[in-house]
């Protein structure tokens, strides 16, 4: 089935646009990366440390001060219930930063202490974007590649020995993030010891954020090109060309039969079986030829419907 063209229309119509301008934005300064929601209060790590605001009426209830120090916000991820957080260290000196994990939530809207820090560790390296899976944290480093720790405690350091990447994903045992060196390509390792079981599109530079599918299905695209390869063998079973996506591909998201890149204005629709190509254009509510916009793709597929979200606060949606 094609992908509707979304469009801009009411909210009694099949598409909704809704503006952040329209809503209380308590905290906006705060990376959309280190938002959680927790019993009913809504959580964000910035500069000037975690805060909680209460869903109900946009009143802070939490504050936690950052890590003492000369630390920049690296980004954060929340899963149940836990924020893991990602500090980067001062460049003048070995670039050691921190992670942090902290229990959110262990107030009933915010009429506890707000959540506790449960541990903390030194990454050295310049570290990143954290992904939480598996009981794992991984952290991708920008000098010494990717790190993970036992998620509950913070122990049980793992190195990937040597490999550099980033734009990770975990699933079935095997992780698998862009190459950050000379190799390109997409690294598929062991999640669990790290070890390089594949490097899957050797030289390409990708540019997308790679998917996992189902049956052992690897998805990446370099902005030219999108290809679906089998996990095990590295075999390509089918490569497409992308047009209009010039300098944004956005990235990639298995919906059930179909694998979808949006990068601002445009949808990349494939069937994952053939790798047919149905591609939809839309307007959006603000001026879509700016650059800021475009640069976004960020999206997700849900009970027949996409969501596409911007840096402006937009969130568009429309029927698959």
């Amino acid at each position: 089935m094609a992908l509707s063209a979304l469009a801009v229309l009411s909210v009694t119509s099949a598409l909704l646009v809704v503006s952040a301008d329209e809503a209380r934005q308590p905290a906006p300064e705060a990376p959309a990366a280190a938002l959680g929601v927790v019993a009913g209060v809504a959580y964000v790590n910035g500069p000037r440390g975690t805060d909680g605001y209460r869903v109900r009426d946009g009143d802070r209830v939490v504050h936690h001060d950052p890590p003492p120090g000369r630390y920049m916000m690296g980004g954060a991820e929340t899963l149940d219930g836990v924020m893991y957080s990602v500090y980067a260290g001062p460049f003048d000196g070995d670039g050691t930063g921190l992670l942090t994990a902290r229990r959110l939530g262990s107030g009933d809207e915010g009429r506890g202490d707000g959540g506790r820090e449960l541990w903390r560790v030194p990454v050295p390296g310049g570290p990143q974007q954290p992904l939480v899976a598996g009981g794992r944290v991984y952290v991708p480093r920008l000098l010494q590649g990717l790190v993970s720790y036992d998620a509950r405690t913070g122990g049980d350091r793992v190195d990937s020995d040597g490999v550099s990447c980033e734009w990770g994903q975990v699933r079935d045992g095997r992780l698998v993030c862009v190459g950050a060196d000379e190799q390109g390509g997409v690294h598929v390792l062991d999640a669990r010891t790290l070890k390089r079981r594949a490097l899957v599109g050797r030289g390409r530079h990708v540019r997308s954020g790679p998917a996992l599918g189902p049956g052992g299905l690897l998805a990446i695209g370099d902005g030219e090109t999108v290809s679906l390869h089998d996990l095990d063998t590295g075999r390509t079973l089918w490569s497409e060309s992308v047009e209009h996506m010039d300098g944004n591909p956005g990235p990639l998201y298995f919906a059930d039969d179909r694998l979808i890149q949006v990068n601002g204005a445009e949808i990349a629709n494939f069937a994952v079986a053939s790798g047919e190509p149905l591609s939809r254009t839309y307007p959006g509510p603000k001026d879509w030829e700016t650059d800021e916009l475009l640069q976004n793709g960020e999206c997700l597929a849900v009970g027949g419907i996409l969501y596409i979200t911007f840096s402006d606060g937009t969130v568009v949606s429309g029927y698959l």
